[in-house]
């Protein structure tokens, strides 16, 4: 451990998805239920978790963020998904983040979604809580 407690405070563990040949770590339940809609979704061919660091400008200062899930489809098309619940994504500072981290997805004609519990639900029909 890095010193850090509670390191992963939610629902984190391991999960191996026969469909893409791999084992998939994930940090919350959330990220949890998106990897089971990727597997079930008959048009999505490859899933990549925390596939990439990408340098992005917030509030004129340089960071690195690591976006959850690269989805590969079968017309060719890939986009990313962040997963972040609803309420953090009213938070300023996670706001500004997912705003550089879209317009730098865009600037790559990479196509860029955050999922929160509404998009989950929608796609698995599971409700929270």
């Amino acid at each position: 451990m890095d010193g850090r407690l509670n390191q992963f405070p939610f629902n984190s563990g391991w999960y191996v998805s026969e469909r893409f040949g791999k084992t998939f770590f994930y940090r919350s339940s959330y990220e949890l239920r998106v990897v089971k809609i990727m597997e079930a979704d008959a048009a999505v061919v490859d899933l990549d978790y925390e596939p990439f660091k990408v340098r992005i400008v917030v509030d004129g200062v340089v960071r690195h963020t690591v976006p959850d899930f690269l989805v590969k489809m079968t017309n060719g098309e890939s986009f990313v998904i962040e997963v972040k619940p609803q309420k953090m994504t009213l938070v300023p500072k996670v706001a500004a983040k997912l705003d550089a981290t879209r317009m730098y997805f865009e600037g790559q004609g990479v196509g860029y979604e955050v999922w929160t519990e509404r998009e989950i639900s929608t796609r698995d029909g599971l409700p929270f809580g």
